[in-house]
């Protein structure tokens, strides 16, 4: 076997192992055809010397996220974890619009002195997940991932050059998120079931809302806004599970809020040093700060549970599943 040849197969391994078996072969067999010189001598220095280009790479690429993140027909397994990266990108993006529609309100509102100062460029920056959220319910991906891209790396330079400190640790558990949320994109491929808007767009508004009352209520910055939203769709579904119509994709949505609740629970848990500094030791602030991290930890344990049992279970999320 020449060095080219193991190469490209080492390329093919990001594929599944099913797509592997069947068309392995096939795929290395058409590769090699493409760069084979025609000469003995060039043909000796591309087998010792020659890559995968860049195209091959991005296409080989390309169609791991569509497999790995399954849509329509896919293995159970990839259509399951297909449906859960959509919604990890769609839950995710959706609280950073709420949050940033929140910040936008009030501060084209209240106070007047602030409503009079130009917003720095790495806020004009943040409020990006907007469109990117919107784009997303649309199916406008290259949007999403431009707008989304640009609202990250808003983050990284507010932390590096406009405070000059650095990043602490939930802005950098939240960076990697962000950066997911981002990645999270490629698994809305053409072969995955289109996203329903409306229960989207209604959920917009009333995520803003809710996000503005626990904010309001001390739960002092993103992680305690995260987590309290997770904490409350959780309850909420293991409460109605039975009952409503996510009834038949119990487990693509229980693995879903488990996800999302692990990773609330975390951003909370790094912020807890924070919320110790900025409230009185004796606060009821910090009581509930600590109250509200339990109660996070308990709904996360109990949707993993859940999520583990619907998707060990005969019921479990169904190929063709919508990530809506």
């Amino acid at each position: 076997m020449s060095r080219i040849e193991t190469r490209y197969r080492r390329l093919l391994r990001v594929l599944p192992a099913y797509y592997r078996q069947q068309w392995e072969e096939d795929m290395v067999a058409t590769f090699l055809d493409s760069v084979a010189p025609g000469e003995r001598e060039d043909e000796q220095i591309v087998a010792e010397y020659g890559w995968p280009s860049a195209a091959e790479a991005r296409s080989v690429l390309a169609l791991a996220a569509r497999l790995r993140f399954g849509g329509t027909g896919a293995p159970r397994r990839y259509a399951l974890s297909g449906a859960v990266v959509r919604r990890f990108a769609l839950a995710g993006m959706l609280f950073h619009a709420a949050t940033a529609m929140t910040t936008l309100v009030l501060r084209l509102a209240w106070p007047p002195e602030v409503v009079r100062t130009a917003p720095p460029v790495e806020m004009v920056l943040r409020f990006l997940w907007l469109p990117a959220f919107l784009a997303l319910v649309t199916g406008r991906l290259r949007v999403t991932a431009t707008a989304a891209g640009l609202a990250t790396a808003a983050a990284v330079v507010a932390a590096l050059t406009t405070t000059g400190r650095g990043f602490t640790a939930p802005e950098l558990g939240l960076l990697v998120l962000d950066v997911l949320l981002v990645a999270a994109v490629a698994a809305f491929h053409r072969d995955a079931p289109p996203v329903r808007p409306r229960p989207w767009l209604i959920a917009l508004p009333v995520t803003a809302v809710c996000a503005f009352a626990v904010e309001y209520a001390g739960l002092l910055g993103d992680a305690g806004v995260a987590s309290a939203l997770v904490s409350a769709v959780g309850v909420a579904f293991l409460c109605t599970r039975r009952v409503f119509a996510w009834r038949h994709d119990q487990a693509g949505w229980a693995l879903t809020l488990a996800v999302l609740a692990l990773a609330a629970l975390g951003l909370r848990v790094l912020a807890l040093p924070q919320l110790e500094t900025a409230v009185p030791a004796r606060s009821a602030l910090l009581t509930a700060g600590y109250g509200e991290t339990v109660v996070a930890f308990v709904v996360a344990v109990v949707l993993a549970v859940v999520a583990y049992r619907s998707v060990a279970g005969p019921r479990a999320v169904t190929s063709g599943t919508s990530p809506a």
